[in-house]
């Protein structure tokens, strides 16, 4: 065979080749698999090297006769498969060898090769094809062997290339092809591959292998051809799952050619900013290429090498992400998607190459925590792997693992070293003897072994080593390299057992600073700023400008010993900082106060960093400006250390201006206090938190308040509180609230000022001016021809119609309107079209739309008969013909389109308004129609489309605005007959749809009113699809099919509403876009707020809270501040909701809307109906806080009377029952405790019995005298599992690892009949521990809540376990479980998370003292296997500007209150300014002393939950005699009275 293949070869010399020659050459080749090869080039090397040559030869030459027969073709092609299989698969053959078989050595040759493809007129000639994989060949050898770069055969080439090819128009419109929206696979001919394909390829490889003299700069390329790139990617990436190889193809390549030019020479990726000049663009590129490794096709065709457009597309676009997340600037919006960790694992998972492999892990690095990288468990696989990988090369002769290098190996390890998990684990492997017997030839490992230093079992590791130590110890000395002495130093510090017994300086002890700021030198001008302004106002600061010298970790010791507060400058670069780590460190051992700043955009804390900051508040740099930023850190610099015994210091920044009270717009108050009414008055005391003052003085208006003030200020003190002590028992069964009045005085001196300046004013009414007789006027409209002058004058009727006269217009001449509306609809459906052109009909027929738009909103008192007599059209016939005009009509722009949209509008807001005329036959055809032939179209999608160029015409707006806008009313009003169904709907449009939303939402201050009417009604209809029909949570699942684009979604949404301009235009009814937008985009966040896994999303999306707040604040609609309040209630805790004060704006409007609907004959109110609002209601009854003014309002009555017509409304009672004074409120209802007697015996319906017998539990007084059952007394559990059913599953599994570990457990997994609750306690009374498993469901759980509580009373050990991810304890549940340790399972793998658990069971019942020890956490031990959970806490201290009390505001009070450590009285006068306080003082000073402290107590228990504290209560009488002392205003009363307060202060001491 041998001799065979040589006399073959030999056989190309003759000119005229038969077919067998080529044909047996072929069969040669095909024969050589990669074990075989080596063996064969070794034999017959000259034969290949001749073979080879003859081939070029044969391509340059002008004939091609070749190309039309297959022995040829099929040679060819073998033979590029063989070089192939040369170039990947031969490992054990020489590069040179390779390289000259495969590199030509004749350039006239290459030039020959290129002229035949340029002179070629067909674009699909074979040859083109042929020569196209010789020169992919060549890149990809180029890529394994980038030395050969050099050659002057791949230097000419690539020149030739770049000059003929890439830099062409020709190379442009190849582009452009590609940018379209629909591709034919007729643009893929040969001759665009080979430039897309083949020439950018070879360009790549070139540049990648750090070409050194080139034609152009890698600057000078991407000008040509990056903007055509990106936007190919951003378009592209949307249809993948359509892509056709040949697409693929040039995309894969595409994107290694744009690769290749930010990264070849220069800055890394500063040529990118060419195409990427804003940080939109880079996000949306960023989501294209995160669309490719998101495409789960593309891995099953990843293979072991470089060899086909997958791989080589996802090893590219992963090469791409790992250098955006180096990038500081843009790391924030990787670690947004949350999504993009999983996608990432599951490649690693599958993955066969390992490049792909390491790039993921180098990714995962960048944009994962250290606990995200222990959720997620993959801290075994990255370790195991890389150290395989590392160690396979540095056994390899060329330090290198299939062509991957030491160095970049080493690159990548740098980042995984500073994770926490990592460290452990290569502790745990002992891989740190690799690392050391590596670190001569590489120095960059004493980097990383700097890094893996801070572990103690590492520590431990490299202590034991001593030839190491001893290198170690050696090399400061002989490094010239002032970073490698750095670095060296910086092990040795951390080797060292204990920095607390390090000797201190006598000179060093003198504390010579007041500040020491740490920061990394890359922040290094926004530092000095810093440091220049606390130089300006006093302190004495330590920082380290110039890079300290000598032992850099002893000049860093003796820094943080020489100050009292270290500056932590937090960045993403700091937390990468070995050096920033030990010195933060160290002053943690110090004991140094810690005051962290925030210096970087979207940076939050995490791993070691997140640990020492997370209980200390910080200033936020990237926030606010420069000079706002510096007030509040010299603010925080001088607030004092609070060491209050238990107290838990703030995780995060809190903001100054969170604690706002919030007044509701629905009501406006006259600033004049005289013209105030009974209801202005309860409305100005409830908005202000004084409920008890509200019931107490329920009929007065604003003169008897005035009254009222005139008494409390001029009559004896003491009197006065007697009397309103007795009137508060009498009129509110409570005792009189000193708080409240104190609090009530000062408002009132404040109310009292607008006195003088409000002045009383009627608005004129406006003259009703008739002119001629309407009914004559529209007599003459039946005449064929209409003159101007008759147009003119009624029109002249129309603009003189105002609100008030609207009534009686429509009284006086209701025939003729009703002709003339008739006549309106008549004309648009003619086919005439010349009065389009005639202004004066234009003109009256806007007049006539805004007439009916009034007509519609502001006649409340008109007949809705006489309405839809006026607005509806009369027959199908005219309805008919307008659609037909309107499918005739070619003009897009034609003004028939305007008209025809306001009067469709017109309807569409009607049967908003008043739903009982959507069962017309005329709105029923009209529906079916604008549906079938308007809506569910190609030409509707098309439009859609066009909107993301902003092109409107008037005929899109039709489509797009009003046909939208009708079939949206239709569906709202949950009309079954209808053609489509919401499923139907949403499949045809969602994703059109969602991009759109998406495009436009980051672009909203560049809306016009056109634009703005789309989005609205867009919205509007896709939202009306998700609320009709039966399942709703299903609709919302097609709309939003993954978690990912629920979030994009959400926050399109939430990018929207917070367009502040847009609440200027809120109106009071639904009658413009503005309003139509803000209420149904809150709307359908409030829906998607029930489901708990956006819950938790939304509760993170902290710019959602603020807008919800100033929409409350602002917005004169009153839907839409019920559905604020609605979602303030679903997204805030308790906690939150006490400290905004807006319990009682959310109680009161619900309230007010409950009621007003449970009034109306239709049982609705603002198109809200009885149901919804009781929905609603279900969730916010759980809050305490609701709960609360619930009972203080006696609200409670109201569900009496609906609970017959309504059984939710049990469910709500359910919930409220579990405050103590709605418990009273219920008892004392007899009819209500016999009907829930005789419900729970109900046998038809368990779930009202079960509701019925939860209430009759929460009623009973005492639960702790209840005989414990003897029967089964025998039986006894060492753990009972109390959970939600949601949560069945997990808690499933729970119960069998207890059950084998030995444990007796008892589980509901059936869910308990009978009497469920008897049932519940017998098993709380048979047990010793309640395992309470967390979720949101749980929370939320009645059920839950009651058996929660029993095991407090009967005092069960508790141990809580969290279930639900991001899920955070609050409410009833937070105050259950404050203090204690809990299990997290969704943190750790289960078998994990089940060992800390039953550790936790066999833990002994701790004492509080205990307890408290036990939650301080050690700094070496980061992994405790329980976390404590977030206890809320008070807001950031500032200082009191003013000595005098009276100009005290609310914050400065509090900020004194807590500056003293009076924490009970700062939460018992929450809302105080300085003259409540002073108020307060008085009645201490001057009432009796025993009922005041009574007083005080009924307050306090109230308000806190707690018993009031006498010593805190002397402490504060005490500070406020000595502040009043400072007050100007108060220096002679004091003076006067100075032996009297002595008295009485004698005289409350001996009561205490």
């Amino acid at each position: 065979m041998e001799n065979n293949f040589e006399q073959l070869i030999n056989a190309l010399s003759i000119s005229s080749l038969s077919s067998d020659i080529i044909h047996n050459i072929t069969i040669h080749l095909q024969q050589q698999n990669s074990i075989l090869l080596p063996a064969f080039i070794s034999e017959f090397y000259s034969s290949i090297l001749t073979l080879e040559l003859w081939t070029w030869e044969l391509f340059s030459q002008n004939s091609h006769q070749w190309t039309e027969e297959k022995d040829y073709l099929e040679l060819f092609h073998t033979l590029a498969i063989f070089n192939k299989n040369l170039i990947f698969n031969s490992d054990n053959i020489e590069a040179n060898i390779k390289a000259s078989l495969l590199i030509p050595d004749r350039i006239d040759w290459i030039n020959g090769i290129f002229e035949q493809i340029e002179n070629s007129r067909n674009d699909n000639n074979p040859l083109i094809s042929i020569e196209s994989m010789w020169f992919d060949n060549l890149s990809s050898f180029l890529i394994d062997n980038p030395e050969f770069e050099a050659s002057t055969t791949i230097t000419h080439i690539n020149s030739y290339i770049a000059r003929h090819y890439i830099m062409t128009d020709q190379y442009k419109s190849y582009l452009f092809q590609l940018r379209q929206s629909s591709l034919s696979e007729s643009i893929f001919t040969a001759k665009q591959l080979f430039y897309i394909k083949t020439c950018s390829s070879s360009i790549s490889s070139y540049l990648m292998a750090k070409a050194q003299d080139f034609l152009y700069t890698s600057e000078n390329i991407i000008r040509h051809f990056g903007l055509d790139y990106v936007q190919i990617i951003i378009f592209q990436t949307h249809t993948i799952d359509s892509w056709s190889s040949q697409l693929l193809t040039c995309i894969t390549h595409l994107i290694v050619f744009f690769v290749s030019c930010c990264w070849w020479g220069g800055e890394k990726g500063s040529q990118a900013r060419i195409v990427f000049p804003n940080e939109l663009t880079v996000c949306e590129y960023t989501d294209a290429l995160i669309r490719i490794v998101d495409y789960k096709p593309l891995r099953q065709y990843i293979v072991t090498q470089r060899t086909n457009d997958q791989t080589i597309l996802l090893d590219t676009t992963l090469f791409t992400l790992i250098n955006i997340a180096q990038n500081q600037n843009f790391i924030w919006y990787l670690r947004s998607k949350i999504l993009l960790p999983d996608t990432l694992i599951a490649i690693a998972e599958t993955s066969v190459y390992d490049k792909i492999c390491l790039r993921v892990y180098g990714i995962l690095a960048e944009i994962l925590s250290s606990e995200r990288f222990k959720e997620l468990k993959i801290s075994d696989s990255a370790s195991i792997y890389f150290f395989k990988i590392l160690e396979h090369a540095w056994r390899h002769p060329l330090k290198r693992y299939k062509q991957i290098p030491m160095y970049y190996l080493l690159k990548g390890l740098i980042n995984l070293s500073k994770i926490d998990a990592i460290q452990q684990k290569i502790a745990d492997t002992n891989k740190v003897s690799l690392l050391i017997e590596m670190c001569d030839e590489y120095p960059v490992i004493f980097d990383i072994l700097w890094a893996l230093s801070f572990n103690h079992d590492i520590q431990q590791q490299l202590r034991s080593n001593s030839s190491f130590m001893i290198k170690l110890t050696h090399l400061p000395k002989e490094f010239n390299n002032a970073q490698m002495r750095k670095i060296t130093q910086g092990i040795l510090w951390n080797l060292e057992s204990n920095h607390n017994d390090r000797t201190i300086s006598e000179i060093s002890n003198k504390k010579t600073f007041e500040i020491m700021i740490s920061y990394s030198h890359q922040d290094e001008i926004v530092c000095r700023q810093i440091y220049n302004e606390l130089i300006n106002v006093g302190y004495r600061v330590w920082i380290d400008f110039d890079q300290m010298h000598g032992n850099v970790m002893d000049a860093m010791a003796q820094a943080i010993e020489r100050s009292n507060i270290i500056l932590i400058c937090m960045s993403e670069q700091y937390h990468r900082s070995n050096y920033c780590r030990a010195e933060a460190h160290y002053a943690f051992q110090r004991q140094l106060r810690i005051v962290p700043v925030l210096l970087q955009e979207h940076y939050q804390p995490d791993g070691w960093l997140l640990f020492l900051v997370s209980q200390v508040l910080y200033v936020d740099f990237t926030k606010y400006e420069f000079s706002q930023a510096i007030q509040m850190l010299i603010k925080e610099l001088k607030a004092p250390i609070i060491n209050e015994i238990g107290m838990v210091q703030v995780c995060s920044k809190v903001e100054d201006d969170t604690s706002m009270s919030i007044t509701p717009v629905a009501l406006k108050i006259p600033e004049n206090i005289l013209e105030w009414d009974q209801i202005h008055v309860q409305h100005w005391l409830t908005s202000h938190g004084l409920l008890q003052m509200s019931r107490l003085f329920a009929n007065l208006d604003g003169q008897s308040l005035l009254y009222m003030h005139e008494h409390i200020e001029h009559l004896d003190s003491q009197q006065v509180i007697s009397l309103l002590h007795e009137d508060s028992l009498r009129r509110t069964s409570q005792s009189l609230s000193l708080v409240e009045l104190s609090y009530f005085r000062s408002l009132i001196n404040q109310q009292k000022q607008s006195l003088t300046s409000s002045s009383l004013t009627t608005k004129p009414t406006k003259p009703i001016i008739m002119g001629d007789n309407m009914e004559d006027l529209v007599a003459k409209l039946t005449t064929t021809t209409l003159c101007d002058d008759i147009l003119c004058k009624i029109i002249n009727i129309f603009q003189n119609i105002d609100n008030e006269s609207l009534l009686q217009i429509i009284s006086d001449n209701y025939n003729s309107l009703f002709i003339l509306e008739h006549w309106a609809w008549k004309i648009l459906s003619s086919d005439s079209y010349q009065w389009i052109n005639q202004s004066k009909y234009f003109e009256l027929f806007n007049h006539l739309a805004a007439f009916n738009k009034k007509l519609i909103f502001t006649s409340i008192k008109i007949d809705s008969e006489k309405k839809a007599s006026l607005l509806i059209p009369q027959t199908k016939e005219l309805i008919n013909d307008i659609f037909e005009q309107i499918e005739k009509h070619d003009n897009d722009n034609d003004s028939y389109f305007i008209i025809i949209s306001l009067w469709f509008d017109n309807l569409s807001y009607f049967m908003y308004e008043d739903t009982q005329y959507l069962m017309s036959t005329i709105i029923t055809d009209m529906e079916y129609v604008i549906s079938s032939k308007f809506v569910m179209v190609d030409q509707y999608k098309f439009y859609l489309n066009q909107l993301h160029h902003s092109i409107l015409t008037y005929k899109q707006l039709f489509y797009l605005r009003t046909c939208s806008f009708f079939i949206s009313s239709y569906l709202f009003c949950k009309h079954q007959k209808f053609p489509f169904t919401g499923d139907d709907i949403l499949r045809y449009l969602a994703e059109d749809y969602l991009e759109l939303i998406e495009f436009h939402s980051f672009t909203i201050q560049s809306w016009n009113k056109e634009l703005l009417s789309c989005i609205t009604h867009l919205i509007n209809f896709i939202c009306s699809c998700c609320s009709w029909g039966s399942d709703r949570e299903k609709c919302i699942k097609i709309l939003l099919p993954s978690i990912d684009i629920s979030h994009k979604y959400i926050q399109s949404l939430i990018r929207i509403i917070g367009y502040k301009p847009f609440y200027e235009q809120i109106q009071a009814q639904r009658s413009n876009d503005e309003t139509i937008l803000i209420d149904v985009i809150l709307n359908f966040l409030l829906a998607i707020s029930e489901i708990c896994d956006l819950v938790c999303f939304m509760r993170y999306e902290t710019k959602l809270l603020e807008i919800l707040l100033l929409l409350v604040e602002t917005s004169k609609h009153i839907r839409i501040n019920l559905y604020a309040y609605g979602m303030l209630g679903q997204l805030l805790s308790d906690e939150h909701l006490k400290e905004l004060k807006i319990t009682n704006n959310i109680s009161e409007y619900f309230f007010y809307m409950l009621e007003h609907a449970w009034n109306h004959p239709e049982h609705n109110f603002q198109r809200t109906s009885v149901p919804q609002l009781l929905r609603g209601f279900l969730n916010l009854a759980k809050n305490d806080s609701i709960q609360q003014n619930t009972a203080d309002t006696n609200r409670i009555t109201l569900f009496f009377e609906m609970c017959d017509e309504y059984p939710l409304v049990y469910d709500i009672i359910w919930a409220l029952s579990f405050n103590h004074d709605i418990q009273q409120q219920l008892r004392s209802n007899r009819q209500l405790m016999f009907k829930l007697t005789h419900l729970k015996q109900e046998l038809n319906n368990p779930q009202m019995r079960k509701i019925a017998n939860g209430i009759l539990w929460n009623l009973e007084s005492l639960h702790e005298d209840r005989a414990v059952s003897e029967e089964n007394a025998e039986i006894r559990f060492d753990i009972m599992i109390s959970y939600s059913h949601n949560d069945k599953t997990l808690c499933k599994q729970i119960y069998d690892e207890l059950i084998k570990s030995g444990y007796r457990v008892w589980i509901d997994f059936n869910q308990m009949h009978g009497n469920i609750m008897d049932a519940m306690a017998q098993a709380i009374e048979h047990s010793n521990v309640i395992l309470i498993c967390m979720s949101e469901q749980y929370r939320r759980s009645n059920y839950c809540r009651a058996e929660a509580h029993y095991a407090f009373q009967r005092q069960l050990k508790i141990v809580p376990v969290l279930l639900e991810k991001h899920y955070k304890p609050d409410g009833w549940l937070l105050f259950l479980i404050g203090q204690l340790l809990y299990v997290d399972f969704t943190k750790y793998e289960f078998s994990q998370a089940i060992q800390m658990l039953i550790k936790e069971l066999e833990a002994p019942v701790l004492q509080e003292y205990d307890v408290l020890h036990k939650e301080s956490i050690s700094l070496n031990n980061t992994d405790n296997i329980v976390t404590n959970l977030p206890i809320p806490l008070p807001l950031p201290l500032t200082s009191v500007t003013s000595n005098n009390i009276l100009e005290w505001t609310e914050n400065e009070v509090q900020d004194w209150l807590i500056g003293h450590n009076l924490m009970h009285m700062s939460r018992l006068l929450y809302d105080y300014n300085g003259s409540s306080l002073i108020y307060l003082n008085k009645y201490l000073v001057n009432g009796d002393s025993q009922e005041i402290l009574t007083l005080l107590q009924e307050d306090s228990l109230q308000r806190t939950k707690e018993n009031l504290s006498l010593v805190e209560l002397a402490r504060f009488q005490t500070l406020i005699d000595e502040q009043l002392l400072e007050s100007n205003n108060f220096k002679q009363r004091t003076k006067k009275n100075n032996r009297k307060h002595k008295c009485h202060r004698f005289n409350f001491c001996q009561i205490i």
